[in-house]
C-alpha cells in the first residue's frame, strides 16, 4: 500500500470484489497511491498491484 499519510482517506473503485477493483488512497483531497485486484482465484488467493509516489515498492502482492 502507498505510505499512509496523517488525515489521507480511501475509496473504492469500480466492481468490488472483481479484477480491476481499486482501493484509491486521498491527502487533503488529492490521489496519491492505489492498489488494484489484478488476479483472484475463487477462494483461494488474491493478487494486488500496487502504485503510488515514493521509493521503489515490489509492485505485485499475492495473498493465498
Amino acid at each position: 500500500m502507498p505510505r499512509a499519510k496523517p488525515g489521507s482517506t480511501c475509496a473504492c473503485e469500480n466492481a468490488y470484489g472483481e479484477i480491476g477493483t481499486r482501493t484509491v488512497f486521498f491527502a487533503k483531497g488529492q490521489r496519491f497511491g492505489y492498489q488494484e485486484v489484478t488476479r483472484l482465484t475463487d477462494g483461494q488467493s488474491v493478487e494486488l498491484a500496487v502504485y503510488g509516489k515514493g521509493p521503489a515498492l515490489k509492485p505485485v502482492l499475492r495473498f493465498a
